[in-house]
């Protein structure tokens, strides 16, 4: 591990742990997963985290440190892919987990506009057959990833245009990246913050309460922990309510090792 307290990442896991140092310090990771723990693939099925990722995981879990990934993939796609028994996985932007059995309702009629949005985007996928069109616990998600950007941009027209025709009373439309997802208000990443205990507990600053992300979806989090935590962009600089940023997933996992190489350190000293 790169040991240069000058790059961002160090510098960045360095301010997370000074801040665990309090006694009530939060000590609590929040990580989404395409786009910050693996690198976005052309197909999700073939996404992968790092080793080095899971090991730095696995060693802030022992250092004292909650740890839990935050996916829009579904749950059990998300934990197959994360492969750590026991980490809390959180599915469909927080409306499955953290466990199997955890799952949020959504009301029967936005389920049933769900499905109407579901029937058009895959008739409007015959003409993109390189868009992936997933049906989730509370939302439908357009992955346009493989797709060139004039395709891409043809695509999203086309998927804009047809869904203005549809009735989306209780859904709204997010515009991400790689992904046009039309979802349930409910379907928010900061549900996991209750879910665990974290808000509406703590009001004071407390920089070892981390959310890292590189979507949109992920603003929910940056903006519930605002003022309160440390909201950390994964990727291009952009408008966000995140306060850090880090460059790419690579750098995600110098901050994890970092932060695990600092506990580490800090019990060999004692």
């Amino acid at each position: 591990m790169r040991t240069d307290r000058r790059e961002p990442a160090i510098r960045l896991a360095g301010r997370a742990h000074s801040a665990a140092e309090r006694p009530d310090a939060a000590r609590t990771l929040l990580l989404d997963l395409d786009g910050t723990l693996a690198p976005i693939a052309v197909h999700p099925a073939l996404a992968r985290i790092a080793e080095p990722h899971r090991r730095a995981i696995r060693a802030l879990r022992s250092a004292g440190w909650r740890v839990a990934v935050v996916s829009g993939r579904p749950r059990h796609e998300a934990v197959a892919l994360v492969g750590i028994p026991d980490l809390p996985v959180f599915g469909s932007h927080g409306l499955e987990g953290p466990s199997e059995r955890d799952l949020a309702q959504v009301d029967p009629p936005v389920l049933r506009r769900l499905g109407d949005v579901e029937r058009l985007a895959r008739q409007l996928s015959r003409e993109f057959p390189a868009v992936l069109i997933e049906r989730k616990a509370g939302s439908v998600a357009c992955g346009d990833r493989a797709l060139a950007p004039a395709a891409r941009t043809r695509w999203r027209q086309r998927l804009a245009s047809s869904l203005a025709t549809l009735d989306l009373a209780g859904l709204e439309v997010l515009r991400g990246r790689c992904v046009v997802e039309v979802r349930s208000p409910r379907a928010t990443k900061a549900r996991v913050l209750a879910t665990l205990g974290v808000l509406p507990l703590r009001t004071k600053p407390d920089e070892s309460l981390v959310a890292l992300g590189d979507d949109r979806t992920d603003e929910d989090l940056f903006l519930a922990i605002a003022g309160v935590g440390l909201g950390v962009l994964v990727g291009p600089p952009r408008r966000t309510h995140a306060r850090a940023r880090l460059a790419s997933p690579a750098a995600v996992g110098r901050f994890l090792e970092a932060l695990a190489d600092f506990c580490s350190t800090q019990e060999e000293a004692r």
